[in-house]
């Protein structure tokens, strides 16, 4: 019942039309979206932008929730990026001292 509640989606050639329909699903009924590779999709985050503008003024299933995934990217829009909560990766220090 729960592996139904979410959708993982690379990001890629072609993919945007497919994950707007998957996102305004997941709006309605309440499942989570994960967006991986966002880096990868420069093309399509300008619409990624107006998505996420929309979530704050539509009715939105209190139980939706969406995900992304990037490297480092200048090319990501600013408002994706301060409408989130970031949650970030980073090798700790000393590692290859402890191998």
């Amino acid at each position: 019942e729960n592996v139904d509640m979410l959708e993982m989606l690379s990001l890629g050639r072609g993919q945007g039309p497919r994950i707007e329909e998957i996102l305004r699903n997941a709006m309605q009924r309440g499942k989570w979206v994960f967006l991986q590779n966002c880096h990868l999709g420069h093309s399509w985050l300008q619409n990624l932008q107006k998505v996420i503008h929309s979530m704050q003024t539509e009715q939105l299933h209190p139980d939706f929730r969406l995900w992304l995934s990037s490297l480092p990217d200048d090319q990501i829009p600013g408002s994706v990026i301060q409408s989130s909560l970031k949650v970030a990766m980073e090798q700790p220090r000393g590692v290859k001292a402890n191998l």
